[in-house]
């Protein structure tokens, strides 16, 4: 769990990068319906449990810079015991003050009154607000029926003088660079991916259906605590369905002789893992599948060893591409005047942390300490499978560090484990 005296950290740091005379608010949201008044279970707004640490629906977080002055407020919902039965317990202003470090918490209902003060030019005590910072990001709402796109409009609309900007960028750009409490956690999500993948790769024999491997790994990573098991579906597809892993999960049984594609990540307070693993059924590859497997796993970990600050994703991902087409091209698995793009998946560079994958540019400097997952992948329709290999790796400026080498990958360690397993 991140420290209030870190988030305190957080906050600062985007408010350094706010205009003065401004004002931020950023939703923690609201639960999704389903079916008419059911609910999906609900998930919190990422920028905001970054910057309070708090999981909860129905809070704002305001920030102000004015006139040299700088001023934090967390509205949270007002408590009431008649409704616990049926929404659960809900955060006290103690609780939440404890977990973010804003001394000021007051009622989400407040929420008006508060922006009128902080707004209104005649009455404010917070000097000339000109501008407002809200998440124009996809689908953020802040009500049922309101989303932050609408509370912007009317804002404009009560208030001429404002300019509206997306605070999202800003934010992002803080959260592509991670603290040593961050890294603890995206490793401790590895670890507990790690479980999962160990049972999975128990119940992987012929027969088996890919929707049980899929109950395999979530029950062994839900039966490790509580909380959020998965930062995104995992996927488990066997022989064919490997070129389509979204058909993955299905009644589909594993055959002797197929590859199962495994894309799997878990969660430890919201912070997430990516890995992918390409493993034969009966734990030993063919020759082609061997030689497909090693191309496309050292490739993944030469990427990995070069990403270091000042390089890009665009910059690693040629690398990758050019290691691919020229192994590709020499061990005759494609043609000499045929491109590995027709056979490489797209975007396997990403930054990890609250969200696979997190908000980034290709184009930007890797910092130190920015979390990438690297997974290429070889489609190859032609034989009737893929492989794909995918690691995390923590940027360094000298040496970078792969955080998921302890989930087996080498064909040696793949028949070693099948060696005990059949025993």
């Amino acid at each position: 769990m991140i420290s209030s005296y870190e988030l305190s950290l957080r906050r600062n740091a985007l408010l350094d990068q706010m205009e003065d005379g401004s004002v931020a608010l950023v939703f923690s949201g609201v639960p999704k319906y389903r079916l008419g008044q059911q609910k999906y279970p609900f998930e919190v707004n990422r920028n905001f449990y970054y910057l309070t640490g708090v999981d909860e629906e129905d809070c704002v977080l305001i920030l102000l810079k004015s006139e040299g002055e700088r001023k934090e407020y967390l509205l949270i919902p007002p408590y009431e015991d008649r409704k616990r039965r049926w929404y659960g317990k809900r955060i006290s202003q103690e609780e939440a003050s404890l977990a973010s470090g804003i001394r000021n918490i007051l009622y989400s209902t407040s929420l008006n009154a508060r922006m009128d003060a902080i707004l209104n030019g005649s009455l404010s005590e917070y000097g000339l607000i000109q501008n407002v910072y809200l998440d124009f990001g996809r689908e953020e709402k802040i009500a049922d029926d309101v989303t932050t796109l609408q509370y912007r409009d009317s804002l404009l609309l009560a208030y001429g003088n404002l300019s509206a900007k997306d605070i999202a960028p800003l934010i992002a750009t803080l959260r592509r660079k991670k603290s040593g409490g961050e890294i603890k956690e995206i490793i401790d999500a590895t670890l507990r991916a790690r479980l999962g993948y160990q049972s999975a790769l128990s119940q992987l024999r012929v027969g088996v259906h890919e929707s049980q491997l899929y109950n395999a790994y979530i029950k062994a990573i839900m039966d490790d605590g509580e909380g959020e098991a998965v930062p995104f579906y995992p996927v488990f597809a066997l022989g064919e369905h490997t070129l389509y892993p979204l058909d993955g999960n299905s009644s589909f049984s594993a055959k002797p002789g197929q590859i199962c594609l495994m894309e799997i990540g878990a969660c430890s307070f919201h912070y997430g893992s990516h890995v992918v693993r390409s493993i034969p059924v009966g734990g030993k590859f063919d020759e082609q599948q061997a030689l497909t497997y090693k191309i496309v796993r050292d490739c993944a970990k030469q990427v990995c060893l070069s990403a270091k600050e000042g390089m890009s994703i665009a910059s690693l991902t040629a690398m990758a591409k050019q290691y691919l087409q020229q192994e590709c091209r020499d061990h005759g698995l494609i043609q000499t005047d045929e491109s590995v793009d027709n056979y490489l998946n797209d975007g396997f560079i990403q930054h990890v942390g609250l969200n696979y994958p997190e908000v980034s540019s290709r184009s930007d400097l890797l910092e130190e300490n920015n979390i990438l997952s690297i997974s290429p992948g070889l489609y190859f329709e032609k034989f009737g499978y893929a492989i794909r290999f995918g690691e995390m790796v923590r940027v360094d400026k000298k040496e970078p560090e792969i955080l998921t080498n302890s989930l087996i990958s080498s064909p040696e360690e793949i028949e070693k484990f099948y060696g005990r397993k059949s025993k």
